[in-house]
């Protein structure tokens, strides 16, 4: 029965992507590639911070653009989110800390997020693991959450790889090409320092 309790608080999630893992990794941890993919169906990324090192401190805001669609019943129109880099071992595996900051209607609960990505035959299975929740509504309502997401992240994976594949090796991913595809405003804060810099004017 406690086995039964605690495996209830466990997300997993299995993706396989039809790409290399040095891109899935590539899309998993730069910001010019996150801002594009990041969030469920219905939402966009306003604000992001990025420290990718261990101990590092990560800060995102989701924005509803899109009435009606995104983390099922959550109706708040900016979603703040944050944690701490634990683990970045390039490009096997990513541990951080996830936490809602500011949810009108949950108190902020800290849960312990693992991604390995495991690369054969030139696609990237990648296993998503997430835990603890307190409860089962919890789990289920991250589970909608980020399977919408990583829908986003597959349809994204799948035109940076054909961009890539287009691009010039020393052009690593069409970078350019690929800010392109979004105009919107997004403020990006760069490691630990303060930059104001706001990209896609």
């Amino acid at each position: 029965q406690s086995r039964e309790l605690e495996a209830q608080g466990h997300l997993h999630i299995t993706r396989v992507f039809e790409a290399p893992r040095t891109l899935v990794w590539k899309v998993w941890t730069d910001p010019e590639h996150l801002k594009h993919w990041m969030g469920p169906r219905g939402f966009v990324v306003m604000h992001m911070q990025h420290d990718l090192r261990p101990g590092g401190k990560w800060r995102i805001c989701l924005h509803r653009a899109v009435a009606g669609e995104g983390c099922g019943d959550v109706r708040q129109a900016d979603l703040w989110q944050s944690g701490e880099y634990r683990e970045v071992v390039e490009p096997e595996r990513l541990v951080f800390t996830f936490g809602w900051d500011g949810r009108e209607d949950i108190p902020r609960h800290d849960t312990l997020v693992t991604i390995t990505f495991e690369e054969h035959d030139g696609k990237t299975t990648m296993n998503f693991h997430q835990a603890v929740f307190p409860t089962i509504e919890d789990r289920d309502g991250h589970g909608f959450g980020w399977n919408s997401t990583f829908d986003r992240l597959e349809e994204y994976v799948r035109e940076a790889s054909g961009e890539r594949a287009e691009c010039d090796n020393t052009a690593p991913l069409c970078s350019a090409n690929a800010a392109d595809m979004s105009k919107r405003r997004v403020i990006l804060v760069a490691g630990s320092q303060d930059l104001p810099d706001v990209v896609n004017r």
